[in-house]
């Protein structure tokens, strides 16, 4: 991915995924690293014609407790769910 979405950057990019509950279809998650490194968690609550940040620290892929390093696994094995019954 290339170039900005309204509400997050895609540059640097190198893997994303994305979720929506059953609860509310209105509400989409997306997720995206570049490499081992968490880029940002952003929600949208248009059905993902627009999004706001959530988080993009610490890097939560990390394979410390705290974040604080550029490793982990995102590059291998990423995921995100939303719950079916709730939304947040």
């Amino acid at each position: 991915m290339v170039g900005s979405y309204e509400g997050f950057t895609t540059s640097g990019v190198s893997r994303g995924v994305i979720a929506v509950t059953p609860a509310d279809t209105n509400y989409v998650y997306f997720l995206e690293t570049s490499g081992s490194v968490f880029k940002g968690m952003y929600r949208s609550t248009d059905k993902g014609d627009s999004f706001t940040t959530r988080s993009t620290t610490p890097n939560i892929m990390d394979y410390s407790s705290t974040g604080s390093g550029g490793g982990g696994q995102a590059w291998y094995d990423l995921d995100v769910a939303a719950d079916p019954i709730t939304r947040i």
